[in-house]
């Protein structure tokens, strides 16, 4: 613990606030870790249910082609929603704070859903030659279905 030096508050009441702070800390962070597991395992189930029933905007081993031209094979199509806040734009977030709020104003199924997309795309294509160069043939990323066009 850092020593600071006070003018009006005892070390006593400094002592007993850093404990509090810290059992604080503890215990939100169980109850973050408790809630979490309980919002994924929820979110699967959903997951696995819209696997089953929304259709695919491309099959396996279709050619599609990105917004640049470049081509590539579709390898699958999974279900992507997101329920978490994103901590990397507000920094670390505690409680109800780490999840978007159903309550708020905004569309909430248009922001899981990505303005209603609710499948990615995974894509192979050719390596280019930067990426040739550091061994890599194929190269395999992720789009959102209205960044590709189909052959």
């Amino acid at each position: 613990m850092k020593t600071y030096k006070f003018k009006y508050l005892s070390g006593d009441f400094v002592s007993e606030y850093d404990r509090l702070m810290t059992d604080l800390k503890a215990a939100q962070k169980e109850l973050d870790e408790s809630y979490e597991r309980s919002v994924q395992k929820l979110l699967a189930m959903e997951t696995a249910r819209l696997e089953e029933t929304v259709p695919m905007p491309y099959q396996p081993g279709d050619t599609v082609y990105t917004l640049d031209g470049k081509k590539g094979t579709v390898l699958a199509c999974p279900v992507d929603i997101t329920l978490m806040a994103d901590e990397a734009y507000s920094g670390p977030l505690h409680g109800p704070a780490k999840f978007l709020d159903i309550t708020d104003e905004y569309e909430w199924e248009e922001v899981i859903t990505c303005e209603g997309m609710i499948r990615k795309v995974t894509v192979e294509s050719e390596a280019s030659e930067l990426e040739k160069d550091w061994g890599h043939d194929k190269v395999v990323e992720t789009y959102w279905p209205d960044e590709l066009k189909g052959a």
